[in-house]
C-alpha cells in the first residue's frame, strides 16, 4: 500500500489566529520540511528528489521565513496599540496574514505534489551545483529557535506586563489618595460655607455652637484620615534585560536589547518624581491652610460664644466665610489646574509609556527619555525642571563670556597663582549636586556616555578571544578620560560569562575562596588563576597605576604582570587600564604590541557626547524650586565646557561643577603654566602614579636636587598644587590633573 502523501497546506482563521497558535503550526510545519528532506528523501525517486532537494527545499525554506515573518508580527500586534487603528484594521491585518499563509503553502503544496508526478524535471545547470538541501536544513533550524525564541519572549513580556500594571497601579493609588483628599478638603469647605451662609446676622448661640462642633467634628476627621503613601516606594518588581526580537532584515531576526530597570528610573525621575513631588508640595501647603483657615474659624466663634451673655450672637455672615471663599476659589482657579490636571496628565503618560506597546516603539529603545532630545525640549515638566539656574545671573556670565573671553586682553590678564587655584578648586565634588558629575567609573546604562566605535571594538575583541585568540585588552587614556567607566562597562555587555573586578580595599570571592584584594596584585590574579576551575571568564583592573609607586615597583610588576597575562590569555580575558604617559613609559621597556591583543584610547572624545552627558547630568539634579531658566541657555553653557574641555569628559565634569565665573580661568593663567613647567621633571614623575613614594624620588634626583625637591614640594603643597599623604606619599592634586597633564602635554609637543 503506498504510504499517502504529506499535507503542505496551513488552513488558518482569522477570527482564532494568534502568535502562540501560529508559532505551534509553524514548528509542527517546519518539522514536516525536515522530515522530507532529511529521512524520506531517499524514499523518494531519484528525479523526483532532486528537484525536491535543488527546487522545492528553498521554496520550503521562504515559506517557512513568511510563517516566522508572520508569528512575529502576531507577536508585536498582541502587545502594539496600532498607531490608533480601530479593532476592525487589526482583524484586517490578520486577515491579510491568514489569506497570505494559506497561498503560499497552497502553492508549496501543490508544487511537491507535482513534483512527485514528475510533472516537474531538474535543471541542467544543476549538476555543476553542491545539492542545497543540508544548508536548507541548517536554515530551518535556525527557524525553529527564532519561533521557539518569540514563544519564550511572550511568556517574559506577559511578566513584565504583570510588573508593569502593579507599578502603574500603585502609582494609581497613590495619586488617587491625593485628589480624593483635596476633593474630601473642599467638600468640607463648601458645606461650612454653606451653613454660614444661610445664617443671618442674628442668630441663637446654641446654632454658633452646633456650627462650632461641625468644624471641630470636620478639623478631627481630617486629622485621623490616613497619610499619603510614598511616591520612594513605588518600585518596578521582576524586571530585568530584555532581548527582544523586534524586526527581521535580509532573513536574519533584528534584537533590541532594553535594560527596562535603568530606563523606567530614569524616565520615571524626570516624568513622575520630581513633578510629583513638587505638586505634593502644592497639596500639603493647601490641606495645611484649610488646616489652619478652619481652626481659627472655630476659635473666634467659640471667643464669642464665651463673651456673649444673652440667647443670640450678632456677627457678619460675609466676614466669617471670607477665608474659606478665599480658599475654595484658589481651589477652583488653581488646584484644579496646577494639581489635578498635571495629575491627570502624568497619569496618562504613566500609561502610555509604561507599557509594554513601547517596547516596540520604533523610535526608541523603550521610553523617550533614552533619548538626549527628550531632555531638552520634549519633556513634560520642561517648566519645572527650567528651574535650575536663574536666568539673569546666566545671561550676565555669558555676556562676560562673549566680550572677554575671546580678547588679547583677557587672554593675557595675569592672575595670581593662589587666586587661580583657588578658582579652579572652590566647589564641592561631595554635593548633592555635584556628585553626579565627579562620581568615577560607570554609572548604569542612564548616565552612560555612549561611545560605540569603543564599543564595538571590545565587542569584536572579545568575539576573537571566544574563538580561541588570545584575549588581553589595553585601555589607555589621560586621567578623566572615561578608562573606569569603559573598564566596568565590558561584565555588563558580556553577561553571559562570569567576571572578576579587582579593587583595592574589596574582597574576590572565587567559587567559595576569597582573596582581600591590597598592593600585591599578582597574588590576587594567581587567586583567580588558580580557584577559577575550568570556567572560563573576564577579569577587569583598572588603573595599573594604584599598585606601583615608583619606578622600581612598576617595572617589577610588570615584568611579572605581562608574562602572566601572555599565558593565561586563551580562557581568561583581561582587560586593563592605564594612563597614556604610564603607556608610553612602559613602550620604552616592554613590548606592549605583543601582550596586549587589542589596545583602545580614550582620549578625544567628541564635544557633541561631552554636551549630551552635561546635559543628562545637569537635568538630572535640576532643583525644581529655583526660578525658572531658559534650556538654550543651559545647553550654550555645556557646549561652551564641552568645547574647552578638549575631548577630556572628566574635566568636562569638573568644569560644570566649577563656578560659572570660573570655569573660564582655566586657560588664563601664566604663572601657573610656568609652575608646572619649573617642576616638569618631577610633576612628568608623579602624574603617570595614583601616588609616588617620596624617598623613591631619591633615585631620580642627586643628593642636592633632592633638598631643593624636597623644599619645592612643601611650596607646591602649600600652593595645593600637590598632597602630601601619610607614610611618605606624594600626588597630585585631582582636581588639578587634567590642568597638569595638558601644559606637559603642549610642551612635550612643542619640544619634539
Amino acid at each position: 500500500m503506498t504510504e499517502p502523501l504529506p499535507s503542505f497546506t496551513i488552513d488558518v482563521k482569522a477570527e482564532s489566529v494568534s502568535a502562540p497558535i501560529l508559532a505551534v503550526k509553524s514548528l509542527f510545519y517546519i518539522e514536516k520540511i525536515q522530515e522530507v528532506l532529511s529521512q524520506n528523501l531517499n524514499k523518494l525517486p531519484p528525479d523526483s528528489a532532486i528537484v525536491i532537494s535543488y527546487s522545492w527545499a528553498d521554496e520550503a525554506k521562504q515559506v517557512s521565513i513568511l510563517l516566522r515573518d508572520c508569528t512575529l508580527n502576531l507577536f508585536k500586534l498582541k502587545y502594539l496599540l496600532h498607531n490608533n487603528k480601530t479593532e476592525q484594521e487589526a482583524n484586517d491585518y490578520k486577515q491579510k496574514i491568514c489569506s497570505t499563509i494559506t497561498k503560499a503553502t497552497n502553492e508549496l503544496d501543490i508544487n511537491f505534489k507535482e513534483i512527485i508526478e514528475g510533472k516537474r524535471s531538474e535543471q541542467q545547470e544543476w549538476i555543476h551545483e553542491t545539492n542545497p538541501v543540508h544548508v536548507v536544513l541548517n536554515q530551518l533550524n535556525t527557524l525553529e529557535d527564532q519561533i521557539k525564541r518569540i514563544q519564550r519572549s511572550e511568556h517574559k513580556i506577559d511578566d513584565i506586563n504583570k510588573s508593569f500594571k502593579a507599578f502603574n497601579l500603585a502609582y494609581k493609588e497613590a495619586i488617587s489618595q491625593r485628589q480624593q483628599a483635596l476633593t474630601y478638603n473642599f467638600d468640607i469647605l463648601s458645606n461650612i460655607h454653606t451653613q454660614i451662609q444661610s445664617l443671618g446676622s442674628e442668630i441663637p448661640k446654641s446654632e454658633v455652637v452646633k456650627l462650632t462642633s461641625d468644624i471641630d467634628a470636620a478639623l478631627e476627621a481630617i486629622e485621623e484620615r490616613p497619610s499619603f503613601s510614598s511616591y520612594e516606594n513605588i518600585v518596578l518588581e521582576d524586571t530585568d534585560r530584555l532581548s527582544l526580537p523586534f524586526v527581521t532584515l535580509g532573513g536574519r531576526f533584528q534584537y533590541k536589547n532594553i535594560d527596562i530597570l535603568s530606563e523606567v528610573s530614569t524616565w520615571s525621575s524626570f516624568n513622575l518624581t520630581s513633578p510629583l513631588r513638587s505638586i505634593d508640595r502644592k497639596v500639603v501647603i493647601f490641606l495645611e491652610k484649610v488646616n489652619v483657615v478652619l481652626l481659627q474659624l472655630s476659635n473666634r466663634l467659640k471667643a464669642k460664644v464665651e463673651t456673649r451673655d444673652g440667647n443670640t450672637i450678632s456677627f457678619s455672615p460675609n466676614e466669617l466665610r471670607k477665608s474659606l471663599a478665599k480658599l475654595m476659589l484658589d481651589y477652583e482657579q488653581q488646584i484644579r489646574k496646577e494639581i489635578f490636571e498635571p495629575l491627570d496628565e502624568i497619569l496618562q503618560n504613566l500609561y502610555r509609556y509604561i507599557n509594554v506597546s513601547q517596547l516596540f516603539n520604533d523610535n526608541y529603545s523603550f521610553l523617550p527619555i533614552s533619548k538626549i532630545g527628550q531632555l531638552t525640549s520634549g519633556i513634560s515638566y520642561m517648566p519645572t525642571l527650567e528651574q535650575r539656574y536663574e536666568i539673569n545671573a546666566i545671561k550676565q556670565f555669558l555676556q562676560r563670556l562673549k566680550n572677554r573671553i575671546f580678547t588679547k586682553n583677557y587672554l593675557t590678564n595675569k592672575t595670581s597663582l593662589s587666586e587661580y587655584i583657588n578658582g579652579v578648586l572652590g566647589f564641592n565634588p561631595d554635593s548633592d549636586s555635584n556628585s553626579l558629575f565627579m562620581r568615577k567609573g560607570f554609572l548604569g546604562s542612564s548616565f552612560f556616555v555612549r561611545r560605540p566605535i569603543l564599543i564595538e571594538k571590545i565587542e569584536n575583541h572579545f568575539k576573537l578571544w571566544q574563538s580561541g585568540f588570545g584575549g588581553s585588552l589595553l585601555i589607555s587614556g589621560s586621567y578623566g578620560s572615561g578608562k573606569s567607566a569603559l573598564i566596568e562597562l565590558i561584565p555588563l555587555i558580556q553577561s553571559s560569562v562570569i567576571s572578576y573586578h579587582i579593587v583595592q580595599g574589596q574582597s574576590l570571592d572565587i567559587n567559595g575562596n576569597k582573596i582581600h584584594v591590597d598592593n600585591n596584585l599578582i597574588a590576587v590574579i594567581k587567586h583567580v588563576i588558580k580557584n577559577k576551575s575550568n570556567d572560563f571568564c573576564i577579569l577587569t583592573i583598572d588603573d595599573l597605576s594604584h599598585y606601583s609607586h615608583s619606578s622600581e615597583e612598576l617595572f617589577d610588576l610588570m615584568n611579572t604582570l605581562l608574562p602572566l597575562v601572555q599565558r593565561n590569555n586563551q580562557n581568561i580575558y583581561f582587560a586593563l587600564s592605564f594612563t597614556q604617559k604610564l603607556e608610553n613609559r612602559l613602550r620604552c621597556l616592554f613590548d606592549l604590541d605583543k601582550i596586549f591583543t587589542e589596545i583602545i584610547r580614550t582620549d578625544n572624545m567628541a564635544v557633541e557626547k561631552i554636551e549630551e552627558a552635561l546635559l543628562m547630568r545637569a537635568h538630572a539634579v535640576a532643583d525644581h524650586d529655583e526660578i525658572e531658566f531658559n534650556s538654550s541657555e543651559m545647553r550654550q553653557k555645556s557646549r561652551s565646557i564641552a568645547n574647552i574641555s578638549k575631548g577630556n569628559i572628566g574635566f568636562a565634569m569638573q568644569l560644570w561643577c566649577m563656578e560659572e565665573s570660573n570655569f573660564n580661568l582655566v586657560k588664563n593663567s601664566k604663572e601657573f603654566s610656568d609652575r608646572v613647567l619649573d617642576n616638569q621633571t618631577m610633576l612628568n614623575h608623579l602624574i603617570m602614579y595614583d601616588k609616588q613614594h617620596f624617598p623613591s624620588l631619591k633615585n631620580i634626583f642627586d643628593e642636592v636636587e633632592i633638598e631643593n625637591t624636597k623644599a619645592e614640594i612643601d611650596y607646591l603643597a602649600k600652593q595645593k598644587i600637590v598632597m602630601v599623604l601619610k607614610e611618605g606619599y606624594v600626588t597630585i592634586n585631582p582636581y588639578l590633573r587634567h590642568l597638569i597633564s595638558d601644559i606637559l602635554n603642549d610642551n612635550s609637543i612643542l619640544n619634539n
